[in-house]
């Protein structure tokens, strides 16, 4: 262990300048406008949607709400990259109004401070009714996460954008992620996917992938080599990580600031080097909770990773590599 911690060092004064180490050292703070992060919601809401002979699903959603009455409440489901939207003629009793794909609904309204809860039934034009409840927080404040964050059955919701499409930078593309945990200490992703656009060939092209990965438990504990590329199936090396930072490199990077990693995207990686600290304001079902991070850099800022400051759960919260960005858009707690 000796032999190996004198190796990393001598990596880091060879990979790093004096002055770069001594400012890692201090943990300076870190613009956030200069890492692909998402941006914090103004309002935050959770949806859960039952339709006719279908199992009700339940995931984070972005919303954006009219200025005036009636209150027009436009909703996109993270889960299905579903758009609805609900309006609202009065409150009491509540009173709702025409909304698209709607032939009538009927519900009920609660207010509670900043939050409106709204269960309804909607008429389809097809026939049936859909069953839509809604949990809306207008003024979210952030507020520190619990410590079992990432439990099994939490829902990663990851968007990545690639510079040969530009509108994913303003629109990202999916990468849903479902964790659990093996008896042995495996980590295991099912996983949905939008494919990457030069998979994309024609209209009628699926359009996702999906998958089963597998992290070993020797991964999970000490690998050094990683991928986050999951459009391509699951035709990935054992030997590589995914989405988190293995437990050994993360206490490396925080307790020399540096650590060996190498990224199957990043070409010349060799030393993730710490460059700094951050909080991170992360959605989770309609609430928002603030995430310390590290801040890394590898292959000279080639690649930029912003990293969960868990010990337990090192997530990569954003990432960015030659051509391409990933970043954490919300997390679906069971």
């Amino acid at each position: 262990m000796r032999t190996r911690s004198v190796m990393l060092v001598a990596a880091l004064a060879w990979a790093t300048p004096a002055g770069a180490k001594k400012a890692a050292r201090s943990a300076p703070a870190v613009d956030p406008g200069s890492l692909f992060l998402e941006p914090t919601p103004a309002a935050t809401a959770q949806l859960r949607i039952q339709d006719p002979g279908q199992p009700a699903r339940t995931a984070p959603a972005r919303v954006k709400l009219s200025a005036g009455k009636p209150l027009r409440i436009e909703i996109e489901d993270l889960d299905q990259a579903e758009y609805v939207e609900i309006c609202i003629e009065a409150e009491a009793p509540a009173t709702f109004c025409a909304a698209a794909d709607s032939t009538g609904d009927t519900g009920t309204l609660r207010r509670e401070g900043n939050r409106l809860h709204v269960k309804l039934d909607r008429g389809l034009p097809a026939g049936g009714q859909r069953h839509l409840e809604l949990s809306l927080d207008t003024a979210p404040a952030p507020i520190a996460h619990p410590s079992d964050w990432l439990k099994q059955g939490t829902v990663l919701y990851f968007g990545r954008a690639f510079d040969e499409k530009p509108v994913t930078k303003v629109v990202p593309m999916a990468l849903n992620v479902r964790m659990a945990e093996a008896s042995d200490g495996s980590r295991v992703f099912t996983w949905r996917a939008d494919l990457d656009p030069e998979r994309e060939t024609d209209a009628l092209s699926a359009r996702t992938v999906s998958g089963r990965r597998i992290v070993k438990p020797e991964v999970v504990a000490s690998g050094t080599r990683h991928s986050d590329a999951f459009s391509r199936g699951d035709d990935v090396p054992e030997e590589l990580g995914s989405l988190f930072l293995s437990a050994a490199t993360f206490a490396q990077l925080k307790k020399y600031q540096g650590a060996p990693f190498e990224d199957a995207e990043v070409p010349g990686g060799g030393v993730l080097v710490k460059t700094g600290e951050i909080n991170v304001v992360v959605q989770a079902n309609d609430q928002l909770w603030m995430v310390p991070a590290v801040v890394a850099t590898l292959a000279g800022g080639a690649g930029v990773y912003v990293i969960a400051d868990d010990p337990a759960a090192p997530l990569i919260l954003s990432a960015s590599r030659p051509g391409q960005q990933i970043r954490l858009m919300a997390i679906a707690v069971p």
